[in-house]
């Protein structure tokens, strides 16, 4: 089987697909085609970095009661859970992925916005097994037992529409495909006047505080602290997109939230740069992608 581009590219697609009422909605033939993805930061949604492994179990079987998620799927997701450990972390006593952490949260708690996937801000390590004991979609998928991947949750399929943009029934979600990039986004620039400060609250929330910081201008024109996005997630990002645009072939544009939400949104860009991944991904399929709002 052909590896996907998001697997060449480093990353794993596991499914926990929300049946939460007013989180996705079948596609109506009248809606017309797919021909956007949107890129978000979670970290403007107000969701944690990550969550312990029992916390995260402990999520996914409430949503499995509640009858918010496929009782299969999750039932594989939190076995599966066993076979992957962050690198710096090999005893696998600190925290679950923030994908899978935040799109758990999102099909546990009474919250309807929500997204087709989650991509996760850090690599971790499937577990050295042989090939008879890995799980069936890293056998599928062509992962290696020591490979370290970035782990993709898919919480809404393409199929279906996802509450991702403004109302639900609305023109944008009914024609778009909404991707959670699992980044805290910029230090709030009230409270941030220094890399100190913006170090400071990082931290206070529980992200990973690298030593390289840039000072950018955002797409309200103002500068705020960023911490850099890791390759490997930048990588899975592009790599989703490159699968999304092949497998959906009427997507002409990759947005940011903000061209839909100027007041109230300034994700994902910068460093997340919108027209640096909209010329990668063209590069790939072979058709240019328009990075400003969707005419509708």
């Amino acid at each position: 089987m052909e590896k996907t581009e998001l697997v060449k590219r480093g990353g794993v697609l596991l499914k926990l697909h929300s049946l939460e009422p007013g989180a996705s909605a079948p596609r109506r033939k009248g809606d017309g085609p797919v021909d956007t993805v949107v890129l978000h930061y979670t970290a403007c949604a107000n969701l944690p970095r990550a969550l312990s492994v029992d916390r995260v179990e402990s999520l996914i079987l409430r949503a499995t009661r509640a009858g918010n998620v496929e009782t299969a799927q999750a039932i594989w997701l939190r076995s599966s859970i066993n076979f992957m450990q962050n690198p710096d972390d090999p005893n696998n006593t600190a925290c679950i992925p923030d994908s899978i952490a935040q799109a758990a949260i999102s099909c546990a708690s009474p919250r309807e916005a929500i997204a087709h996937y989650f991509v996760a801000s850090t690599v971790v390590e499937v577990r050295r097994l042989s090939a008879p004991e890995m799980p069936e979609t890293f056998r599928i998928q062509g992962i290696a037992h020591r490979d370290l991947v970035v782990p993709v949750v898919e919480t809404v399929p393409v199929e279906r529409i996802a509450h991702h943009v403004g109302p639900l029934s609305g023109i944008t979600n009914r024609m778009s495909v909404g991707i959670e990039v699992c980044y805290p986004g910029p230090a709030p620039r009230k409270i941030c006047k220094t890399q100190d400060q913006a170090r400071d609250w990082f931290e206070s929330r529980g992200w990973l505080c690298p030593d390289v910081w840039s000072r950018e201008v955002c797409l309200d024109g103002l500068p705020r602290w960023f911490a850099p996005i890791p390759f490997a997630t930048y990588n899975a990002v592009v790599g989703l997109i490159v699968d999304l645009c092949r497998r959906i072939p009427t997507i002409r544009h990759l947005c940011s939230h903000y061209v839909f939400a100027t007041t109230k949104r300034i994700d994902p860009d910068p460093p997340l740069s919108i027209q640096k991944i909209a010329a990668e991904v063209g590069e790939s399929i072979g058709r240019r992608l328009d990075t400003g709002k969707p005419k509708r």
